[in-house]
């Protein structure tokens, strides 16, 4: 008799997205049963919770922003980083074109709709020397629509597109061009890293090799499953997304900058760690070591602690 596949729960940071593709890409196509794992995502949003189902056990892994794992290892969480699959955040603020801000520091004195205590934001008040009146996120985009001097946060992937649909002008300040290092990343539980690594590394390797058949192929397998968990989500922007993932090189990272698909990098991430210290963040005695491990990428630290890009699976 076959053996039986390994469960696991991946939980996502919001509700199902092209922004996820390369996930939903690998569970259509059989990568993860083709590896033993018999993988389940779970849609996020507001009020999902998500450390605290990940550290009680109801879900096995998760994605997020790196700063927000650091963050919340440096409270006590027993949280790990062990894999990335966005180089660049997709993060961005929302600009009507006829408005004055066309940098970052142009934003000194404005009003900004975001989460409150975002890195972001404290990392471009301090780097620039400005101050920004933060207004609370509400998850919509009712306020920017009616009023032409509104900025807000959102997804260069997919509420650009809505805003323009709605016949709003739209330029973005992506936030990756802040010098905000943030990556996107998948965390698991220190318990579950010790118990269950070749399940978690079998899911990184399959999860990449998703990202890159989703990114490089016929996304329309993804796009299916996407669409079914999420009510309302057309398919134009599902494709806008995609296109913005492959154009900001979001995903694939910038080869000048030495970034590549699903490439840790220590120094890099040390680099974030060092910022959010130096913002008061997180604890000053909080070490890399501690919220991020690199045992599981192949390839992806030398035996000189340099890093190496993982090789793609399909040779791309």
């Amino acid at each position: 008799a076959p053996a039986a596949l390994s469960a696991l729960r991946l939980q996502l940071d919001c509700y199902p997205l092209a922004e996820h593709g390369g996930f939903f890409q690998a569970l259509a196509h059989g990568f993860y049963r083709e590896a033993g794992l018999e993988v389940e995502i779970l849609p996020g949003g507001p009020g999902a919770f998500i450390m605290q189902k990940l550290v009680t056990g109801r879900v096995d892994v998760a994605i997020g922003r790196s700063d927000d794992v650091f963050a919340a290892v440096s409270q006590g969480m027993p949280v790990v980083i062990v894999g990335v699959f966005m180089q660049r955040d997709p993060l961005c603020l929302l600009v009507h074109e006829d408005d004055s801000v066309r940098t970052f520091a142009d934003l000194d004195g404005r009003a900004v709709m975001a989460h409150p205590g975002a890195a972001w934001v404290r990392h471009v008040e301090a780097s620039l020397g400005i101050s920004v009146h933060l207004v609370p996120m509400n998850y919509g985009l009712a306020r920017f629509l009616a009023d032409p001097r509104f900025i807000q946060q959102g997804y260069v992937t997919n509420e650009v597109f809505v805003a323009r649909r709605a016949g709003a002008r739209v330029r973005t300040l992506l936030l990756a061009d802040s010098g905000n290092e943030s990556l996107r990343v998948i965390f698991t539980q220190r318990a579950f890293l010790r118990e269950h690594p070749a399940a978690l590394q079998a899911f990184i390797t399959q999860s990449l090799r998703g990202w890159d058949d989703f990114m490089h192929g016929d996304p329309s397998p993804a796009r299916t499953l996407v669409r079914a968990s999420h009510e309302g989500l057309d398919d134009e922007v599902f494709d806008y997304a995609r296109e913005a993932l492959r154009t900001h090189r979001l995903i694939d990272g910038d080869p000048s900058r030495g970034e590549a698909r699903g490439l840790m990098s220590r120094p890099r991430l040390q680099r974030q760690l060092d910022q959010l210290r130096g913002l008061r963040l997180v604890r000053d005695d909080l070490r890399l070591d501690a919220a991020v491990s690199f045992a599981l990428q192949s390839g992806g630290v030398g035996t000189d602690g340099s890093d190496t890009a993982p090789a793609s699976p399909s040779g791309r």
